[in-house]
């Protein structure tokens, strides 16, 4: 089962007074319901070409969610330039995370 889940927090955007980017289709992706908490925690994100990043200590611990999710790839038709500009501020929240 999918589920479209928001690139930047449609919280985040509220607080920031951005309510272009709270209802952007472009700061949303489908993913599947199974892995959208990873991406909500900012434990898998995305590079710039649609490669899936992951924290590697956090799902080392899930062995069965990291084996689905080792290569998974975004369809390169959904990196726009803006949906790229979320892609990078959830990066930058993935990888404070693995500091």
């Amino acid at each position: 089962s999918m589920v479209t889940s928001h690139i930047k927090p449609f919280m985040v955007c509220i607080e920031e007074r951005d309510e272009e980017s709270a209802y952007s289709y472009e700061n949303t992706i489908l993913i599947s319901i199974q892995f959208d908490a990873y991406f909500d925690k900012a434990d898998i994100s995305f590079d710039s070409d649609g490669n899936i990043l992951i924290n590697e200590a956090e799902l080392s611990k899930y062995p069965e969610d990291y084996k689905r999710l080792k290569g998974v790839k975004l369809d390169a038709r959904l990196l726009t330039p803006k949906r790229l500009k979320y892609l990078e501020w959830h990066r930058e929240k993935f990888y404070k995370k693995l500091k």
